[in-house]
């Protein structure tokens, strides 16, 4: 069992933090949300909210009621009793059907109407802020950016901080360029409930929000969706949490806050299509998670830099991928994406279909030769083990010997 026991703040210095005591079975421990003292007014303790969210996936994989005296918004206790916890119990071995058990209110929280959004740098993040920062929708406009390190840049202490630091000094510098504020946030909580990131980024993100309870009227989560179509709660605690996000998104949601997924019909090329001659995105776009800063080799900068060719705006992009090295080691890349297509991953599909559609067919014959050729011979023939191999790639067979 988890118990909430208490929750209160903290200053020091110029920073206010938001701390959550709890047990798990009876062994005590704490977790906290910070920000600078200017947003202190915001963070809420008249709710157990955002402790639920933040702990929930941790309670699901590992069989643990969640109770409190603290209540809980009315809305938000019901939709996660009464849906997401038996759908996702139901459709995953690895999780259970447990209960929340908390006093809860219907009464509605003062908010101060702000609406905010993540500001990582990333594709998904830029869409947001460029579809919500001069809307017509005046009411859901953006007021705020957010940096929320909640998880992502859990690992190897000194490599991520640096990674952190500098997305810190990025996302200050892309404030600056909307004119908004920006509100910087960390937190333990990744530390004490270690997990993937990738399988919880919707619950960590959503602790973050509500921990400002108090400040938020809306606020737009950047979808990294590739497909809505791929929709699915089978073995949800070993999958991206965005392939169940609406249900997510859905669920969080009451009266006191109002989460949107923002960009979940559109996928990464479409995306990167509509925000690709923005200035401020062809000058600090940033995809990477290798490096404080694009390295333009990895899966997410190859897949980045793709679709960008795809599109025609790559040369777009010289101040922050290498275009010269791509230029230089196409084949790499299209290895990348020809390979993706053979396995079926949809990730890259609509580059894939673009980039091929550009072609005549006897380029594309030529091209899809000589990736394979280059790929499936040459580069496996450093192996000492002698092993033949029958390799179908795209309708070409090929016989090699590994020496």
């Amino acid at each position: 069992m988890i118990k909430l026991e208490k929750q209160y703040i903290t200053s020091c210095e110029n920073k206010a933090r938001l701390n959550f005591d709890f047990s798990i079975d009876g062994k005590k421990s704490n977790i906290w949300y910070e920000v600078e003292n200017k947003y202190s007014q915001y963070l809420c303790t008249e709710r157990c909210d955002a402790f639920v969210i933040g702990v929930l996936p941790y309670a699901l994989t590992k069989n643990h009621d969640i109770v409190s005296e603290i209540p809980m918004t009315e809305e938000l206790c019901y939709k996660l009793n009464t849906t997401l916890i038996p759908l996702l119990s139901k459709n995953d071995e690895h999780i259970f059907d447990i209960k929340i058990s908390v006093p809860t209110t219907a009464e509605v929280l003062q908010n101060a109407g702000a609406v905010g959004t993540g500001v990582s740098g990333g594709a998904d993040s830029f869409h947001a802020i460029l579809n919500t920062y001069d809307s017509k929708y005046k009411g859901l406009q953006l007021t705020h950016l957010c940096l929320f390190n909640v998880g992502s840049f859990k690992g190897n202490k000194r490599f991520q901080k640096d990674i952190y630091e500098r997305c810190i000094e990025r996302a200050e510098i892309i404030a600056q360029e909307f004119k908004l504020p920006l509100i910087i946030s960390n937190s333990n909580l990744a530390d004490v409930f270690s997990r993937n990131h990738a399988c919880t980024h919707d619950y960590s993100s959503a602790f973050g929000i509500c921990c400002l309870q108090k400040l938020w009227k809306s606020y737009y989560y950047a979808s990294s969706c590739t497909d809505v179509n791929i929709f699915t709660l089978k073995n949800s605690s070993k999958n991206d949490s965005d392939v169940y996000a609406p249900l997510i998104h859905y669920c969080f949601n009451n009266y006191n806050l109002n989460i949107i997924s923002e960009g979940m019909h559109k996928n990464k090329m479409e995306k990167l299509e509509s925000i690709a001659d923005s200035p401020v995105v062809q000058k600090y776009l940033h995809v990477c998670t290798a490096k404080s800063d694009n390295c333009s080799k990895c899966p997410k900068c190859k897949r980045t830099m793709l679709a960008l060719d795809a599109i025609g705006k790559l040369d777009n992009f010289s101040d922050v991928f290498d275009i010269e090295y791509y230029n230089k080691n196409r084949f790499k890349y299209y290895w990348l994406l020809f390979k993706n297509h053979y396995h079926k991953v949809i990730t890259t599909e609509d580059v894939y279909q673009k980039i091929k559609s550009k072609m005549t067919k006897s380029e594309f014959v030529r091209l899809k030769f000589l990736v394979a050729l280059r790929y499936f011979i040459f580069d496996v023939t450093h192996s000492e083990r002698k092993v033949y191999k029958h390799i179908k790639f795209f309708g070409i067979n090929f016989k090699y010997k590994k020496r």
